[in-house]
Parts: structure tokens; sequence; C-alpha cells
């Protein structure tokens, strides 16, 4: 059975570019969102927990449009990218249920493990936003996911958000993967 819920009283804001709605009635079951707007006082409530939300705000979650859950907490590229992978696809994981928490309903993640946390978010395994991953991104040598102080191998095998391409065709075959792990 679903939990039924309803926060009377908020300040509700529609995100469709519509003015603010003062004093207004939220009505959820389980993970659908039944009613959002003005609070008339007539709503059928029987079944609801009711919520006295009078002086809080309540909004559609935000987007977070470019982000990398790649489980870095290292400033120190050189470091990071010598961590070990079990480590940081934790960390990840934690990642997304912090970017949730703190109110983020959807990503676009560009990362090798975006693809994994979008299926175990999918799958109820963990919590976290709705993921639009792309896998590892592209970077030419030398730049931006490059790390020229490590040797070429080591930046492949661990840098959690690029990965190296120079020429068209390099660039198509890494493209080709990450489309075939059905970004």
């Amino acid at each position: 059975m679903s939990k039924k819920r309803a926060f009377r009283g908020a300040t509700l804001i529609p995100c469709t570019g519509e003015e603010a709605i003062k004093d207004s009635l939220v009505m959820i079951d389980g993970d659908t969102i039944e009613y959002a707007g003005a609070d008339k006082g007539n709503a059928e409530l029987e079944g609801y927990d009711v919520y006295d939300a009078k002086g809080k705000t309540i909004m559609a979650g935000m987007t977070e449009a470019h982000i990398h859950l790649c489980g870095t907490v290292n400033p120190d590229p050189g470091e990071w990218m010598m961590e070990e992978n079990t480590y940081e696809a934790i960390v990840a994981a934690a990642q997304a249920k912090t970017l949730l928490e703190y109110g983020f309903t959807s990503v676009r993640d560009i990362s090798r493990f975006g693809m994994d946390l979008k299926k175990a978010i999918e799958n109820g395994i963990i919590p976290g936003p709705k993921i639009f991953a792309t896998g590892r991104g592209l970077c030419r040598t030398g730049g931006h996911g490059d790390w020229p102080s490590l040797p070429r191998e080591i930046v492949e095998a661990r840098h959690p958000w690029a990965t190296v391409a120079d020429t068209p065709d390099e660039c198509r075959k890494k493209t080709r993967k990450n489309l075939s792990q059905n970004v």
C-alpha cells in the first residue's frame, strides 16, 4: 500500500513561470503527485498523513546539467587517479544520494560510473536522482581530461570522467563504445 501524504500551507513554486502560490496544498500518493496548487479548503484528505507546512517552501526538484559522479574527493588529480576504482564507485554512490537529499532530482553525468549508477538507482538498489549518463567524455591529448605527468595507460584506466581521443577514428570508436553501453 502506498503512503499518502498531504502538505498544507506552504508557498508552492510551480516552476512553470507562474507566480508562487501561497497557502498551497500538495497531495502525494506514494511517488505520484496527485495535486499541487492552491488549498481551497475542501480537499478530501481521509487516509492522508497531513503535515502543516506553513512558513515552508515547496518546489519541483532541481536539475544539475553538468556533473561528474566519479567518486573523487581529493583535489589533486594525480592522487585521485591512483585511487582504486572500487573506492571511487562507492563514493560516487554516496554522492548521488547527497545530490538527491539536496533537492536535485535529475542530473546529466559525464563519468565512468554514471551508467551503472543510473541502473542501480532505477532498480531501487541505491537512492539518487534520475541520471542522464554519457559515460566518459572525450578529450584531446593534453586537454582537460588528460594528465600528462602520468603514463597514458594509467590515465586511460583510471581517469574517472574522460578518455583521450585525438583522431576522428579514435573519437568514433570511443563514442561507439559509450553507445554500446546503452547510454
